[in-house]
């Protein structure tokens, strides 16, 4: 990960064990990431539904939910689609 990148996850760049990784993903019934966050941050779930065009949707109920400085898990309320991708958006409050 480039320094912007270390910074923007709030991990340590000089820790190769400290960096922003998914550490589960579930499907049944709802899709539902888990991942390691910091509470000095704020974390969005994003959905697209085809990689090649469209732009990327935030999930209802999961935008700029803050970190618990442990594991945390954004889910989407609706069922997924077999065409449906994920990806979670970190940023500073």
């Amino acid at each position: 990960m480039s320094n912007r990148d270390e910074y923007g996850a709030d991990t340590n760049p000089t820790n190769a064990f400290s960096s922003f990784r998914i550490l589960t993903a579930t499907s049944s019934p709802n899709v539902a990431i888990s991942f390691q966050s910091s509470a000095s941050r704020v974390h969005t779930l994003y959905l697209r539904t085809n990689l090649a065009i469209g732009a990327w949707a935030v999930v209802s109920n999961q935008a700029a939910i803050p970190g618990v400085n442990g594991v945390m898990v954004l889910t989407n309320p609706l069922p997924a689609t077999p065409e449906s991708y994920f990806r979670i958006g970190v940023q500073c409050p």
